[in-house]
């Protein structure tokens, strides 16, 4: 009987003092930074879209290599297939200015946009070698202190799926994104 006793005693107090731990609720792990000063939006179609940009981290700007630029914002970071955009300048970036994607650019300089629907993706883009007359513009406004800021628009053809349209616009793109 007093190890029945005991036992259920150091299990109460087992649970007492791990219950009793205060919990970071805010989640933050020590970083203040809330990220509201990072965006990206854009218009489909004229619908308005907002990518989640609530961790920098994970998606945002990268530098391949010095002269190539990608940029990839989700609408939905745990279910990217609800929308993902991507925007790379390959091999052609020297910094803030004004870059044609599609038809007519240099490289590999595209635009896609994909939304996954039943594990099949559909995707619309703008791209150098499709030979399909898509074409788009992207301007870096500032490439600073690790924060890369820009507008784009382009017209996409539908290249992979079957969800309509075939062709849809992205216009009055922005955004300021962290670069990882």
């Amino acid at each position: 009987m007093k190890k029945v006793i005991f036992a259920s005693l150091a299990l109460a107090m087992f649970c007492f003092i791990f219950s009793s731990c205060k919990k970071d609720d805010n989640n933050n792990d020590g970083n203040d930074n809330n990220n509201t000063e990072y965006y990206f939006t854009v218009k489909i179609d004229n619908e308005d879209f907002s990518a989640d940009v609530s961790n920098p981290d994970i998606y945002g700007a990268s530098q391949p290599n010095e002269s190539s630029l990608a940029i990839v914002a989700v609408k939905n970071l745990v279910n990217p297939g609800e929308g993902q955009f991507q925007l790379n300048l390959g091999n052609t970036y020297t910094g803030p200015g004004t870059y044609n994607l599609g038809e007519g650019s240099d490289a590999n300089n595209f635009a896609s946009y994909t939304v996954t629907e039943n594990f099949l993706p559909t995707i619309w883009e703008a791209r150098s070698d499709d030979g399909d007359g898509s074409s788009g513009i992207l301007t870096i406004t500032s490439d600073a202190n690790g924060i890369v800021e820009g507008t784009f628009q382009f017209a996409g053809i539908r290249t992979t799926g079957d969800m309509d349209p075939g062709l849809r616009h992205f216009t009055e793109g922005k955004f300021k994104l962290k670069m990882n």
